[in-house]
Parts: C-alpha cells; structure tokens; sequence
C-alpha cells in the first residue's frame, strides 16, 4: 500500500502534523519500535483504553472493534483473529499504518477512517460523482461503504475488493436502466400569422428510488454471501437464525437442517425494508409454533397468539420440580400430559392448579417428595393422638 493515500489535508494541517510528530505521540513512537515484540508490549496499555473506550460508530462494541475493523476492511491488516483480539497481522498492519499517518502528518485513526471511506487498498481512490435527475451513481468509494457497512451488518465480516467492484459495475447499471425519462412532445399550429409551435416536457418514473436501492443492495449481499453452514454466519444473518432455532428449541420441535432453514434466512435478508423483513421473520416463526400447536392441542390457543411452549412449561416444570423435591425437567412427561389435558366433558386443554396438582399426586416420584412424607408424619401423629398414644 503506498504511503500517499490521498487525504485532504486541513486548514489546521500544521498544527494537527506538530501534534502527530512530536515527542511520546502513538504515531511517532510506533515509528521508533523496530522489534516486533517489542511493539507489540508498548501498545498493551493503548489497546487497554481502546476496549474501555465506547465512543465508536454504532455497530461496534468499542474503540478497539473498531480499529480492528479499519484496518482488515482498508486491506491493511489480513488478521483472521475473533473481533476484539489483534492478531500478528494486525499489530503489524497497525505499526505500518501508524507510520504512513506519521509521514501524512495525520493521527493514525483519521488516516484509516479516510482510508475507508475513500476505497483505498493499495491505490488512489477516483471520484465520478456524477447525478442524473432522479438518482445518484455510486463512485469507488460510495460503492465501498454503502456494500461494507451492509456487509459486515449483515454477515459479521467484510466483502472482497472484488466484490466491491462487481456491486459498483452492477448498481451503475441498474442505476442506468432505471433513469427517469424525459420526453418533449412539440406540436405545430397553423394560422392567420403563420404557424405556432408549442412544445411541452413529461418526465416519466421516479427513477431508482431509495427504497429500490435499498432492495438492491440487499438482494446483492445475500446472492453474494456462501450460505454453506451456520457456523460461517455472523451480523443479522446470525440473529434471525438464532432466532428461528431459537423458536423450534422453545416449542421442544427438534432443530431442522441449516438447508432447510437457509431459504427462509436468505428471504429474510433479501428486503431493504426493516418492517417486511420481521413479518417475514414473525411468518416463519409462527409456521414453526403452528406445528406445536398439532402436538399440544391444549395450548394451540396460546401457540396461536404468538406464545412459545417453554413460558408455559417452565411454571409448570417449577411446580412440579418444589411437589416432588427433585428437579422436573420442562419436557418431562407430567409436564406435557398436563398440556395436553382432558377434562370431564372430553375437551382438551391446559390443567389448572387443582387439575395439575392431582396429576403430580398420581405420580409415583409423589410418594417419596418431601410434600408426601410430611402428609404421612401428619397421619401417623393424628392417629397415634386419637389413640391414645
């Protein structure tokens, strides 16, 4: 990557390249470490206030996430390491960029968030910014953040340059295609004086309309991402997996496949706009509960309202686990016949506590509960009283 990285400099440039260069600043003194370890030990106490440090973008957990994310989104760092621990590769990449900074008379941090911005990795960014009349063409370096940030929101981790570059050619394109139409329409009237022409303009369409775009962007970051398992997901992609296995571990359906699962992920994901994407979610969701509602028919009416099984089971598994003195799991059987219980009249519904409480009596782990002996002490006493004894 060359040292010129194109920045603009301030008008307070000199003073903000004083600051930089002079005696204990981060930039020159990462210049002045030559052994790798060495480095390596000084910076221990910056990366200290950096994970301490929340005044970062949103998206990011603290100000070291966040430089950790420069420096591999900027291609500097080639890290692999989990967000939050600087690998080799980013000490490294941090030293180099610190001393760019240094030369640039920049502070490091403001060298790699230009650098972002700008779409720099290993050469000058170029800037078209040309508008049309109902949209706006993306440059390198708007292609670079708008793809990104949708990117790492979306999957947990950063597009290849060469993804960048397939997503500016083809938004340009589609950008293109969508251009609102102007048309001149000229009509010619003849009279006493000669002939009058009198034209007049249309514009058809809106163009590639934000919301359009927006779609755009997310249909080309799921067609675009390999959804081959679920351990390679991270952002939103992971949240609304989670969330689906989530809703079948809750209503105790056995967790699916990822390939069966990854359709519903990937329609999800595929929508720009955050409201149709938690219907489609709530959809799904309640696809899943309307199978539990088939296996506990006595609880289809709570299923059906949006309700997972495990809010109902836990009370009733606390119930039971204080009766019998031992732990009852949320699956065990006396839990689920209480689900599904049939009263007098042949109807099919939730036990209430009489009902349920008869059911835990009927149970054979009653008899040992501490409940069961102290009713049994009671009796022996009672009776031993009335005779005398």
């Amino acid at each position: 990557m060359p040292t010129n990285t194109g920045i603009t400099i301030p008008a307070d440039a000199a003073a903000r390249a004083k600051a930089v260069s002079a005696e204990g600043s981060f930039e020159l003194k990462s210049r002045l470490y030559t052994d790798p370890a060495a480095y390596s030990f000084y910076i221990q106490d910056n990366i200290l206030g950096w994970r301490y440090d929340t005044n970062v973008p949103e998206g990011f957990k603290n100000k070291l996430d966040y430089i950790q994310a420069l420096l591999r989104g900027t291609g500097y760092s080639k890290g692999n390491s989990q967000r939050g621990v600087l690998d080799t590769e980013d000490v490294s990449a941090l030293k180099k960029v610190s001393g760019e900074a240094l030369v640039n008379g920049v502070d490091f941090l403001s060298l790699l968030e230009q650098s972002y911005k700008n779409g720099n990795r290993g050469g000058q960014a170029t800037f078209s910014k040309s508008i049309s009349t109902a949209i706006r063409l993306k440059d390198a370096g708007d292609a670079q953040k708008a793809l990104s940030d949708g990117y790492y929101m979306m999957f947990g981790q950063y597009p290849s340059q060469d993804l960048v570059n397939s997503f500016m050619n083809e938004y340009n394109a589609e950008a293109k295609r969508q251009t609102a139409k102007t048309v001149t329409a000229t009509t010619s009237t003849p009279g006493a004086k000669g002939t009058t022409t009198t034209s007049s303009t249309t514009t058809g369409g809106e163009g590639f309309t934000e919301a359009e775009q927006s779609d755009f962007l997310a249909n080309y970051l799921v067609k675009n991402f390999n959804f081959e398992k679920s351990d390679t997901l991270g952002g939103q992609a992971k949240s609304v997996y989670d969330d689906l296995i989530g809703t079948y571990r809750n209503n105790y359906i056995p967790q699916p496949e990822f390939s069966s699962v990854v359709n519903v992920i990937k329609d999800v994901l595929s929508t720009g706009d955050s409201k149709i994407a938690q219907q489609k979610l709530d959809a799904a969701k309640a696809s899943v509960r309307q199978i539990a509602a088939k296996q506990y028919a006595g609880a289809a009416d709570l299923i059906a309202s949006g309700m997972d099984l495990s809010s109902i089971t836990k009370v009733l598994a606390q119930t039971a686990t204080k009766k019998f003195g031992k732990t009852v799991g949320e699956e065990d059987p006396i839990v689920k016949a209480a689900l599904n219980y049939k009263d007098e009249k042949g109807n099919i519904r939730i036990a209430n506590d009489l009902e349920f409480n008869q059911l835990l009596q009927s149970d054979k782990r009653y008899a040992s509960s501490p409940d069961a002996i102290d009713q049994a002490v009671n009796i022996a006493t009672s009776l031993r009283s009335k005779l005398g004894r």
